[in-house]
């Protein structure tokens, strides 16, 4: 009788609060628990009736009781995670849904949450991973796949995107009447260059819905892209009229076109708007506060555009962590110290054209300007922000697991390794342009891999972009560079940051013998030509007069600097933090010894 008479009180309280009755499902749950304080069910299902009536601390401790009964419980830690998000305690939400979907990988829906809760965190690398490991247990599981494909975009796995959504699109019949993965597969379209299908997946999304905001902000961006600024600009205004809150894509849009007309205060105006709107979420928030941020400096309101790049960095203004981030540096000097060197493998393969060449320094320190004047050049095919060296690290890393990372690895591999790793990183940057002399890869960040880069490529040489250091990190501080660059959210961070990067490329000249040609961004600006007259000739390239008017250039550009290097060569961003000094005092302090 007891065990039948707890049955119905339970099935009497889920039924109260299935129907929406919560008041009388907690008071029934309550019943059942003070009878036996082990019931698990009970205490789970008040937990989500406190969660969902705003009382989520009681609602976390109810379900400690429940875990502490049954550890493996699924559906607690699935409501634990919930309650975690719920406070913004993201790390806890993250831990709490990782155990569950660690317990049943068969559900969807736990790789989902999990992937989520790094999105919110804005960890979109670790939510691919979530969901790469998702498909790997549930193939073809079109949710998983569709957040995937979001999260390639955010993290500029562009290609990977687009072969998603159009995946999607075959096996699934009612996703060809989706405006919104329509719209999803143009943005993934337009990120990779590939304009004109972008535009035709922009204008399926809006033949299904008409004024849909991102795809009309997509075609916008893609006129502008293509020398349309007027039309770019009208395609935004009414779409900016309509409604009590403008959508953020729209804004973002013509706030970057408005900047470059000259029309700030309207693109201002309409950002403060946006702000208020309580449904935008966190990504595009700190997008808004940092194009409001650069605003503010363009009309030379230096304060606000200060607080501004302040209010844009602080979710992440505290995360740097300082001694694991020196500790990575103090590996590579170990393992690419000069009595280590001779015993690390090295490709065994002659290199034909075209070369590899790297561009790299320290984010904004003008290695897109380096690129884009050299794009224009005959016999160079510009890569962009490649990935092949990091996915060759991460590969290692994998391969022999947590007792050998990257770059310990190294010494479990042996020519033969090294050599097909160089095979296969220069086959795909052949790829990029086969009848070119030269070929460059400008992600700035494999500075920290020009160790591993001379032993795939011994004669390799690379352009070593250089910049005020104050300019750099107060640029970094400046711009959304995402959570792989997590010392930037913050100037002291940045200035730990900056500090390694210099003690690790003074290491690099030191032991590593390759040819590392400076190129100071300010002497870029000063003289344009003497300084591509260098470039060239350090890469044995003849002079043409075309690498002066990368301006003209119709080569889509995908890095933060994509504004700059849209326009000639102009003085504004040179010696940038005089105009913010009486901000930048103690990044100076940090800084002193490589100030002149």
């Amino acid at each position: 009788m007891a065990k039948r008479g707890r049955v119905n009180s339970l099935q009497a309280a889920w039924e109260a609060h299935r129907l929406g009755d919560l008041k009388r499902a907690e008071s029934l749950y309550r019943q059942i628990i003070r009878l036996n304080s082990r019931e698990n069910e009970a205490l789970r299902l008040l937990a989500n009736v406190l969660r969902r009536t705003g009382r989520v601390p009681e609602a976390i401790g109810q379900l400690k009781k429940s875990l502490a009964i049954r550890r493996d419980n699924f559906d607690a830690l699935t409501e634990l995670g919930k309650c975690h998000k719920a406070t913004g305690n993201l790390r806890e939400a993250i831990a709490a849904f990782r155990r569950a979907a660690e317990l049943k990988p068969e559900k969807a829906e736990a790789h989902l949450r999990l992937a989520e809760a790094y999105a919110l965190d804005l960890n979109y690398r670790d939510a691919a991973r979530v969901l790469e490991n998702g498909l790997a247990s549930i193939p073809g599981e079109l949710r998983m796949m569709r957040a995937l494909a979001d999260t390639c975009v955010s993290i500029g796995r562009y290609g990977e995107a687009v072969e998603l959504y159009e995946k999607i699109l075959r096996d699934s019949p009612g996703a060809l009447k989706d405006a919104a993965l329509q719209e999803a597969l143009g943005t993934a379209l337009r990120m990779a260059g590939r304009f004109e299908e972008a535009l035709q997946a922009f204008d399926t999304a809006i033949s299904i819905q008409p004024m849909l905001p991102g795809a009309i902000a997509g075609r916008a961006e893609i006129l502008e892209s293509t020398g349309q600024s007027d039309d770019a600009v009208s395609q935004l205004e009414p779409v900016l009229r309509k409604g009590r809150h403008p959508h953020p894509d729209v804004v973002l849009t013509y706030g970057r076109l408005a900047s470059r007309a000259g029309h700030e205060s309207d693109a201002i105006a309409y950002i403060l708007k946006t702000l208020k709107n309580p449904s935008v979420d966190a990504s595009k928030r700190l997008m808004l506060q940092f194009l409001l941020g650069s605003l503010y400096e363009k009309q030379g309101r230096y304060d606000e555009s200060f607080d501004a790049y302040c209010e844009a960095n602080k979710p992440w203004a505290n995360r740097f962590d300082e001694a694991s981030y020196i500790e990575g540096i103090n590996r590579l000097i170990e393992v690419f110290d000069e009595d280590s060197l001779d015993q690390l493998p090295r490709a065994k393969v002659s290199v034909a054209n075209p070369q590899p060449v790297y561009i790299v320094g320290m984010m904004r320190s003008g290695t897109s300007l380096i690129e884009q004047m050299l794009s224009c050049h005959s016999m160079v095919g510009a890569g962009g922000e490649l990935d092949y060296i990091p996915a060759a690290v991460g590969e290692l890393s994998r391969d022999f697991g947590p007792d050998h990372p990257y770059p310990l690895a190294l010494r479990m591999i042996d020519d033969a390794k090294m050599t097909m790793q160089a095979e296969e990183v220069h086959s795909s940057m052949s790829e990029i342009d086969p009848e070119a002399m030269v070929v460059t890869d400008k992600l700035p960040n494999n500075y920290l891999h020009l160790g591993f880069i001379s032993l795939l490529f011994p004669g390799v040489r690379v352009i070593h972009g250089r910049r005020n250091p104050l300019d750099t990190c107060f640029s970094c501080f400046a711009t959304r560079l995402g959570p792989q660059h997590i010392f930037a959210n913050n100037l002291q961070h940045a200035a730990i940051a900056y500090r390694q990067y210099r003690r690790l490329m003074d290491h690099w000249r030191e032991v590593l013998g390759i040819e590392i040609l400076d190129v100071d961004y300010e002497r870029v600006v000063d003289d344009p030509e003497v300084e591509i007259r260098r470039v060239l000739e350090f890469l044995d390239l003849p002079w043409e007069g075309a690498c002066l008017r990368f301006h003209e250039s119709d080569r889509v550009t995908r890095t933060a600097s994509q504004d700059q290097v849209r326009q000639p060569i102009y003085q504004t961003s040179r010696y940038r933090y005089k105009r913010l000094e009486k901000h930048l005092g103690a990044l100076r302090d940090a800084l002193a010894e490589f100030l002149d």
